[in-house]
């Protein structure tokens, strides 16, 4: 894609591409980009670009992130989408000595009865055990290494994760595919050339009893059995696999949801005034919050929180270490996320717990403890009232 518009004015944009004559490009200009000049140069044909005293575009406020307003024209030597499965498929066939290198470590890691717990059992091993890291240069960019030697080394990018998940559901006998995406372009891929530099990550579309599935490797801790599972919000992808000829579209993704609850005992005027709050977190609200958990300390984790209730309370200060603890949650199919916390209103005492829940043996609760402040007589204007209404205005 080459632009013809930016945020800044400019004196002049040029652009000159020689192709073989047997070799057509295709062009599709957008937001009045203009077309390119044709001539024949020494055997080569000319497509060239120079636009003069280019003004600057100024964007509206609140534009949608996958909307661009540039004038700009997209090129590519691809006329079809299977064309570029066709120039992908031989990077992902996976040759006869990675498959039964799949099926050793299949053996391994799905151990359960059902298929679909050992779908679930590959999918967490992929995404939990084998690290999500990039080695991108030249060839890697876009050719995915053999799953035997990812398994081997426990790290790889988003195209080797997706072709490790892919080669072993293919052993249960499930319809799986490596599917090309674009997480922020994906909305516009229908209106794009057919080009593999349409997409910048990779995935795993898979069927089972009856239904279709997505899932991106690459995203740890995830929770929910294959029906509660929150797809990835990429709109649309291109699966890798043979008769492929057009893009895929993906559901998008059921919204996260978050519940609080904030539980007040009120005694007399004089008493403090304990407060619990419950906050259950949903869908992908949830997975954002295991990985939020799992992406900071305890000790920030508790910080965090000491920070929140001191905008309400500001006398709170930690009374202790923060204390963490495993729950398994009895059906993986629920997998919320759930944080509750307790304080005394009048500063006293403030206790917390934070929980999550997930299936797969993934630590999954947090508890900790914020304690003695400065006792402090509530006044009118602190008040049990007062005080729910602030704690809820800025929940």
């Amino acid at each position: 894609i080459e632009p013809q518009a930016y945020i800044v004015p400019l004196e002049r944009i040029g652009l000159r591409i020689l192709a073989p004559p047997d070799a057509p490009l295709h062009f599709n200009a957008r937001h009045d980009a203009r077309e390119p000049d044709t001539r024949r140069v020494d055997g080569l044909t000319e497509y060239s670009w120079r636009l003069d005293g280019v003004p600057a575009v100024v964007l509206e406020d609140n534009l949608p992130a996958w909307f661009d307003p540039m004038a700009e024209v997209e090129v590519s030597s691809f006329a079809e989408w299977a064309e570029v499965v066709d120039w992908a498929l031989p990077f992902y066939t996976i040759n006869a000595e990675d498959r039964a290198s799949l099926a050793r470590t299949l053996a391994e890691i799905a151990t359960a009865d059902e298929t679909e717990q050992r779908i679930l059992q590959c999918i967490r091993f992929v995404q939990d055990e084998i690290r999500y890291l990039g080695m991108e240069d030249g060839l890697g960019a876009y050719v995915p290494r053999p799953p035997s030697e990812v398994h081997r080394r426990r790290y790889g990018d988003c195209k080797d994760k997706s072709l490790l998940l892919a080669g072993l559901l293919q052993q249960m006998d499930v319809a799986a595919r490596p599917m090309l995406v674009d997480p922020y372009g994906g909305r516009n891929l229908p209106g794009r050339l057919p080009s593999p530099y349409a997409f910048n990550h990779c995935i795993v579309a898979f069927d089972h009893d009856g239904r279709r599935h997505f899932v991106d490797p690459t995203q740890n801790l995830q929770g929910g059995d294959l029906d509660h599972m929150v797809a990835p919000p990429y709109h649309h992808g291109l699966e890798i696999g043979p008769g492929v000829d057009r893009l895929t579209a993906i559901p998008d993704p059921v919204s996260g949801s978050t519940e609080i609850v904030y539980h007040f005992e009120v005694g007399g005027r004089d008493d403090p005034v304990p407060l619990t709050v419950r906050t259950t977190y949903g869908e992908s609200a949830a997975d954002a919050r295991r990985n939020a958990y799992d992406s900071f300390s305890t000790e920030e984790i508790e910080r965090n929180n000491l920070d929140y209730y001191s905008q309400v309370f500001p006398a709170i200060r930690s009374a202790g270490p923060f204390q963490s603890s495993i729950e398994q949650p009895a059906r993986p199919e629920a997998s919320p996320a759930t944080s509750t916390s307790s304080q005394r209103l009048a500063d006293q005492r403030c206790a917390a717990t934070r929980e999550t829940s997930r299936p797969g043996g993934v630590p999954s609760r947090f508890m900790f403890t914020f304690g003695e402040s400065q006792n402090r007589r509530p006044s009118p204007s602190t008040g049990p009232a007062w005080l729910m209404s602030k704690v809820l205005s800025s929940s």
